[in-house]
């Protein structure tokens, strides 16, 4: 269930809240089925994670956020704008899950914005999503995912910790007092 994972003071003086995403469709299938389907890419909120999301927003709106960042899963973005009053929201690639899973490969960044047009995506790549260094000239859409599920691709753990430790220190350059992150339950 979406809710406040954890809310601190960093050393910047920013008070920083922390929010899992509601529930997904891919959450729903794997408690039922407990593996992967392989191909279920960026899974979306379902109606019961959308109301998780909503419950959200009379919490959110008192805690002032002067910022919504979030990770450009389709199912964080929801979270972050069910939950928030409007604002200010971008989307980082360095918030993204760890990917391990078909759910955690996302959607190309032209679709997100056609579907999320109050949200920044600044300069996030087409494919923005993890691919191994080797591939990711040149990579397309359809060559990340047969690499993901043709090749077993992975993030691993190590890049997983580079990539959050990235998303720390672009968290410490913002000047905003308050901000949400919406990501995922790895990334916390």
């Amino acid at each position: 269930a979406t809710a406040i994972t954890a809310s601190a003071t960093a050393a910047t003086g920013q008070r920083i809240l922390l929010v899992r995403h509601g529930e997904s469709e891919y959450n729903v299938h794997y408690a039922k089925h407990h593996q992967d389907p392989g191909d279920m890419w960026d899974a979306q909120l379902t109606s019961n994670g959308e109301e998780q999301a909503a419950a959200l927003k009379p919490l959110m709106s008192r805690e002032h956020v002067d910022l919504v960042v979030s990770s450009p899963l389709t199912r964080a973005i929801q979270t972050g704008l069910l939950a928030s009053p409007p604002g200010h929201h971008v989307v980082t690639a360095l918030a993204s899950e760890h990917l391990e899973a078909s759910c955690d490969i996302g959607r190309p960044t032209s679709e997100l914005r056609a579907a999320f047009q109050t949200v920044d995506f600044g300069d996030l790549p087409e494919v923005w999503w993890y691919v191994p260094e080797e591939c990711r000239q040149d990579i397309t859409v359809q060559e990340s995912r047969r690499l993901f599920a043709k090749e077993g691709r992975r993030e691993s753990r190590r890049d997983f910790e580079r990539r959050v430790d990235l998303f720390v220190a672009w968290l410490s350059q913002r000047q905003e007092k308050v901000i949400a992150i919406f990501a995922h339950a790895e990334f916390f």
